[in-house]
């Protein structure tokens, strides 16, 4: 029971970095001003133009992943799922390396977590770390953790939790690739790190 309610609050308060939401292409990741992330997108097709890269049906790759994030935003989470689906589908034909949109995965294992769909968030978030290591990925896999450590009676179960929560707030530090996984893992770390100690295990 002592891990229910500090876990909760944990996760209540820092729930909403769970979004992710990825937009627009860049050679280089860089933030806008409301802190949304701009994908690492760099695979350009044979003839070197980036404008080249389309889908089947001659619609531009840009376009189909503007269109994600707008239902995304909107909170049309099975569609956006849907093109961010077509999206790699339509990049991994023109053989860019998935190293290059890992992003695309965290943004669609938080549409899974707001449709409660908890293996397949974490599986999405474990591929975007297969792919590249980002701290937002680590983050949301914290919290997963500790989500599900909170869903169990076993107080083993609990503890656990908190250290895999704390593993991933580690490595998301050590990256240290963008401000708001940054934050969001120092306050996290900070709770995590206090509740091990409450309970004799730091």
């Amino acid at each position: 029971m002592l891990f229910k309610l500090p876990i909760a609050a944990v996760i209540l308060s820092l729930f909403c970095f769970e979004i992710r939401i990825v937009e627009g292409f860049s050679l280089f990741p860089t933030k806008t001003n409301n802190n949304l992330l701009v994908v690492l997108f760099a695979g350009v097709p044979n003839n070197g133009n980036m404008n080249d890269m389309i889908l089947a049906e001659d619609e531009p790759l840009s376009s189909r992943f503007q269109r994600a994030v707008v239902l995304q935003r909107a909170g049309d989470h099975r569609s956006a799922l849907t093109e961010y689906q077509t999206f790699i589908k339509a990049a991994e034909s023109c053989d860019v390396s998935p190293e290059l949109y890992a992003e695309v995965h965290v943004n669609m294992g938080a549409i899974y977590t707001k449709l409660k769909e908890r293996n397949k968030a974490k599986q999405n978030f474990q591929k975007a770390l297969f792919h590249r290591q980002l701290g937002s990925a680590h983050v949301n896999l914290a919290l997963l953790a500790l989500a599900d450590g909170q869903m169990s009676r076993d107080p083993r179960d609990g503890i656990s939790a908190l250290r895999e929560a704390r593993m991933h707030c580690l490595k998301a530090l050590e990256i240290d690739d963008d401000a708001h996984s940054t934050n969001g893992a120092t306050r996290l770390l900070k709770d995590v790190e206090n509740m091990l100690q409450q309970a004799g295990e730091l």
